[in-house]
């Protein structure tokens, strides 16, 4: 399925050590594979050919629900046009019953900091995905996208979009309330959002892939040490900028079309 699809990165969710063996053994030829720890069960799978690794990494969350949690990341250049792209994949804390919730709230924010701490880094277009085990209207995900802050009073710096409403504006509802692809609206044109179901996807989770295609942009922000957000500039202009405000529109050349896939096992 991940070949018909022909998603250029995809960040898999809950993998096994065999399956992930499986995965790379088949698909090898098409895909770089970044695996992390023995216990982290969600890879990412790059195209070959298409970026560049700068960076990758996994980072242990500080929440305990069963297992550890990781927040695994690839800092990625683009061949063509040295645009930088940050892909985060993960898989958060099962809420069911009212469990973990603050858990599953805790690693939004552990999130939130490690992609404002690689954009002081990578002024990069970013794309984050996974099994967020939470429905929009979670406090997780409120704070994820609405920037709104948690019970705790713990705020977000960032600006993040759900790529499925950016997609489709509403007009219908996704069918995998959990899952998510997010990105920073800023540098991240969606074109297309979808979910794929078919014999094989009913048999292999009890989750559904979803998709989507999108443009990068090289407008940019990056969060600063204060908590709030301000325009970036390329390399070589003068930052003219000084409103703390940031527009939602996503101008400058495009750094090509992409399509990004959460495949779960």
């Amino acid at each position: 399925r991940i070949r018909s699809i022909n998603a250029d990165v995809v960040g898999v969710q809950e993998a096994l050590n065999d399956q992930q063996d499986d995965l790379e053994s088949r698909l090898a030829d098409v895909y770089d594979f970044y695996r992390f720890g023995v216990d982290n069960s969600d890879p990412i799978l790059v195209k070959k050919g298409l970026f560049t690794l700068i960076k990758s990494g996994e980072v242990a969350t500080t929440v305990d629900c069963g297992s550890t949690r990781y927040l695994n990341y690839v800092i990625l250049e683009l061949v063509q046009s040295e645009h930088w792209l940050a892909f985060y994949n993960q898989h958060f804390c099962a809420t069911v019953g009212g469990s973990n919730i603050e858990e599953n709230q805790q690693q939004a924010i552990e999130l939130i900091n490690l992609v404002a701490d690689n954009l002081l880094l990578y002024p990069a277009s970013n794309i984050v995905v996974g099994d967020f085990n939470a429905a929009v209207s979670s406090y997780t995900v409120q704070f994820i996208i609405e920037a709104q802050s948690l019970p705790n009073g713990a705020i977000n710096p960032l600006y993040l979009d759900d790529s499925w409403q950016t997609a489709l504006n509403g007009s219908a509802d996704k069918p995998v309330p959990i899952d998510w692809i997010f990105h920073t609206p800023y540098n991240v044109i969606v074109n297309a959002a979808d979910v794929f179901e078919n014999e094989l996807t009913d048999a292999a989770s009890d989750h559904l892939p979803l998709t989507a295609m999108v443009q990068l942009s090289y407008t940019y922000v990056v969060a600063n040490a204060d908590e709030n957000v301000e325009e970036g500039v390329e390399e070589g202009e003068e930052d003219t900028n000084t409103s703390e405000n940031v527009s939602d529109s996503s101008e400058g050349s495009s750094g090509g079309s992409f399509s990004f896939l959460v495949l779960f096992l």
